[in-house]
């Protein structure tokens, strides 16, 4: 009887196409890596100011200095904070991907950077209105060498979370010290950056949405790889059948064709259920960066990395955010 021989083909075919063409899309993995793209281009420009800095002052910044001794910049402004408490300025990514490519075609065009308030308003839609109070907590914005606005504070650089970047300066210290640093299991550089010998930065954020992005890469594309599989199987089932003649020719390619088909069908008609991913930074100042960063900010205390007061400095940046009580002035400060 060679009924089972077609059922089976059909079978393979239909439950490996729905697998290899996934009953939802890959919108998660778009959101997270989204994310993870912003936190690396942020990275880079770090990277290039840090190394600024060691060339005018012939050394990296301290531990107890970090990131807040930056202040080589081309300019600064002050934009309405995207807080928690202001759900209409939760920007999304393509927020920070957009001013990057509109800083850089106006820097391209003008042959600087925005240096006034009208300037960046011919950059962005999000305005900042020089010398006017704002509804909303003001926090500065520094444009970087590589055309990347970034939040900052007097003590801090943060993520599009409004989290603070982490520095380490390793040199002159022992390796034993950032044992459970999170650099140490990034090995591809998704979320952290080596900026030289012993020097680096790194994103807790970053950190856990890479982890989300490895997540949500293997549940969208493990399912298709083991789908492909399924169908490679029914494909040889049939080529063997039908090399030993216990299957038609025609037969067996209509099975196996009407079959891919019909798991495809399927997969087009689940689609319609799927879920739309954030693209948003939303949840900004998570608990779970928060919680994470103290927790190494203390352990950094403890080893001897941080002073006290650079400690408590940094704690402070971390739970008060970049956001100010009062509206600055959006007037930039050019570069010398």
């Amino acid at each position: 009887m060679r009924a089972w021989r077609y059922i089976a083909i059909v079978a393979l075919g239909v439950a490996g196409s729905v697998l290899a063409l996934g009953l939802g899309d890959d919108r998660g993995v778009w959101a997270y890596r989204k994310h993870v793209i912003v936190v690396q281009s942020h990275l880079s420009d770090l990277k290039t100011h840090l190394l600024n800095y060691r060339r005018v002052h012939g050394r990296f910044p301290s531990n107890d200095e970090g990131l807040a001794a930056l202040d080589n910049f081309p300019a600064r402004f002050s934009l309405p904070y995207p807080g928690p408490q202001n759900d209409i300025f939760r920007w999304p990514y393509f927020f920070w991907e957009s001013s990057q490519r509109n800083l850089k075609e106006y820097h391209q065009r003008s042959g600087h950077v925005p240096r006034t308030a009208r300037e960046w308003n011919d950059v962005s839609r999000i305005y900042c209105v020089e010398d006017t109070p704002s509804l909303f907590p003001q926090t500065t914005y520094v444009v970087t060498d590589g055309d990347n606005l970034m939040p900052v504070s007097t003590t801090a650089i943060f993520t599009p979370w409004m989290v603070p970047y982490l520095y380490e300066n390793r040199q002159g210290l022992s390796e034993e010290k950032f044992r459970d640093s999170p650099v140490a299991a990034d090995r591809w550089g998704h979320y952290s950056i080596k900026v030289d010998d012993g020097i680096y930065v790194y994103s807790i954020g970053g950190q856990i949405y890479s982890q989300g992005l490895h997540d949500a890469w293997w549940n969208h594309h493990g399912p298709r790889m083991v789908g492909v599989g399924i169908v490679s199987a029914a494909l040889i089932l049939l080529l063997v059948m039908v090399a030993r003649r216990k299957m038609g020719v025609i037969a067996g390619i209509v099975a196996f064709i009407g079959s891919v088909g019909a798991g495809a069908g399927a997969t087009v008609l689940g689609q319609a259920t799927c879920y739309e991913a954030s693209a948003a930074f939303s949840g900004m100042r998570q608990p779970a960066m928060i919680d994470r960063q103290r927790e190494l900010l203390a352990m950094y205390r403890k080893n001897g990395v941080l002073g006290e007061a650079a400690y408590r400095t940094a704690v402070e940046a971390l739970e008060n955010g970049p956001a100010t009580t009062r509206p600055a002035s959006a007037a930039t400060q050019p570069r010398e």
